[in-house]
């Protein structure tokens, strides 16, 4: 992983004056053996089962549940002084916030372009664009061919189309890449990969077969490290699992880098890895040499906590360079924002590995596994805490953000919050904030059960109260005097040097900027 524009403002943001580290400790998820980075995430069912109702035999079946045109946010044209009009005026240099856009095909990711860049991402992730199995989201997720880019997604011009057009409004695609298997497809199935129906679609030869594969077993021990990296991950009920590719074997080696040269080629400027604890970790070295890495952001998935640190988390973090989501720092956010919760846990969490360090960070509130596996359901948090919790993120100096928006209702949920997410106004003024403030340092300036008070440099700073009751506090928040426009009810307050009184209301956040910053 390099020094890029994801890490840069980290380094700044390191050198600028910071009088408190912001981060702490999470409790084990509730659920442990059941929260892993496998069995109802990459869903290895076998896809002739009659009674699978994710499965789909349409391959142009997307399975979102929304076959809706993708809406267009609309401003205000009464309102041309307001908040969101002035945000679409400003042009802040810098973007680093990743909006994920899962499941959405290439062509509705290319239209919804102008919408994103308005909202200020500076980075686009797409589900695994390589040949997979079958049309339900998770098909995604099980690879047939690495050669060929075409499927529910789109095919490579299509994906190329929309690369170019973010690419000429200075928006980076990150490509989520599974490299640690195969599809399922049966347990009685060879494992010639592609089967012979897309060698003739596509007049392929062969990739790989069955020499190309480790011993078809079921993990069974979550807290055997290697056991998780040898075997299969499988459903139950007599599934036969996702064949687990020999990914030391040069030819393996060969194929993936031959893939992620074939993005770079299409102008992908980035990788999230999938399923990283599956793998051994002397691969990465041999697989993102610097050649493959150039101009790239790298940052990989090992769903880990403070309990399962140093068993999960720390191998890969010592043997690679690059960044991780920050599964730790959700399960902190999950607890400190829970009703017995404390955010003043959230001071000082990376000290206690609740948390990933500043550089190694690819922070988030909900990911695309936490909606839509029953097994890590328990990770949702309360809407308005999960409002919160962006404010948080957000608001915070550390970390790249990462944003989950969805086309439609996760299977099994009443609750569409993450509908469209890329549009919602109020994360596009909180990521506003983020960009506006981004390398400046930060100061804890209250931090209680309820509240948290954050100064960003000496013209910024953002509050939380998670509690049923207004806050009242007098605090010298150490800023510049002045007009501030609060972002998110677009309203203005004068404040003096020294002493400020503020008033936090309840269940509620704000995130303040001089108006020195607006102009």
């Amino acid at each position: 992983m390099k020094l890029n524009k994801y890490l840069i403002v980290a380094l700044l943001t390191m050198a600028a004056s910071c009088r408190h580290d912001e981060r702490k400790i999470p409790p084990s998820l509730e659920n442990p053996q059941q929260n892993n980075d496998g069995i109802d995430k990459d869903k290895p069912k076998d896809p002739n089962d009659p009674n699978d109702p994710n499965d789909s035999n349409d391959p142009n079946d997307t399975n979102d549940g929304n076959k809706e045109p993708l809406p267009t946010p609309v401003v205000d044209p009464d309102n041309p002084n307001g908040i969101d009009a002035l945000i679409d005026r400003l042009q802040v240099p810098g973007k680093d916030s990743i909006v994920h856009m899962f499941n959405y095909t290439f062509e509705e990711i290319e239209a919804s372009l102008p919408q994103i860049a308005s909202a200020g991402f500076g980075a686009i992730q797409i589900s695994p664009p390589q040949l997979s199995n079958g049309g339900p989201w998770w098909g995604r997720y099980q690879p047939l061919d690495y050669r060929i880019i075409d499927g529910p997604l789109g095919n490579e011009t299509q994906l190329r189309n929309m690369v170019a057009a973010a690419d000429a409004l200075g928006i980076d695609v990150i490509a989520d890449v599974v490299l640690n298997h195969m599809a399922n497809m049966g347990s009685n199935f060879d494992l010639s990969y592609p089967p012979q129906e897309f060698r003739s679609k596509y007049k392929i030869g062969g990739l790989f077969s069955r020499n190309d594969f480790k011993s078809p077993y079921c993990i069974s021990n979550w807290n055997d490290p290697q056991h998780v990296i040898d075997g299969r991950l499988c459903g139950g009920d007599g599934d036969s699992g996702l064949p687990d590719l020999v990914l030391m074997s040069d030819y393996v080696i060969g194929v993936h880098q031959t893939y992620l040269r074939k993005l770079k080629d299409i102008g992908i400027k980035g990788f999230r890895v999938d399923a990283v604890k599956h793998m051994e970790k002397e691969y990465f070295p041999r697989v993102f040499t610097d050649e493959i890495t150039e101009g790239v952001f790298v940052f990989g998935e090992v769903i880990a906590t403070a309990g399962t640190f140093d068993r999960d988390l720390e191998p890969y973090l010592r043997a690679t360079d690059m960044a991780f989501m920050d599964f730790p720092l959700q399960a902190t956010i999950k607890d400190a924002f829970g009703p017995s919760g404390s955010l003043s846990n959230l001071i000082g969490a990376v000290n206690r590995k609740g948390a990933l360090s500043w550089d190694r960070a690819v922070t988030f509130v909900v990911n695309h596994d936490i909606p839509n596996n029953e097994g890590f359901r328990s990770q949702i948090l309360d809407p308005i805490d999960e409002t919160l919790a962006y404010t948080y993120i957000l608001g915070r100096s550390y970390g790249v953000p990462h944003i989950y928006s969805a086309k439609g209702k996760a299977d099994g949920l009443r609750d569409d919050r993450w509908k469209f997410a890329h549009l919602d106004s109020s994360l596009k003024r909180k990521n506003f904030f983020h960009n506006v403030v981004h390398g400046t340092g930060q100061t804890v300036i209250h931090s209680s059960n309820c509240a948290l008070v954050i100064s960003r440099g000496d013209k910024a700073f953002f509050t939380i109260n998670k509690c049923g009751e207004d806050l009242d506090l007098s605090q010298n928040l150490g800023l510049n005097a002045g007009t501030y426009r609060e972002l998110l009810a677009d309203q203005t307050i004068e404040m003096s040097s020294g002493e400020q009184k503020l008033t936090i209301p309840a269940r509620s956040s704000q995130m303040f900027l001089h108006t020195d910053l607006l102009k």
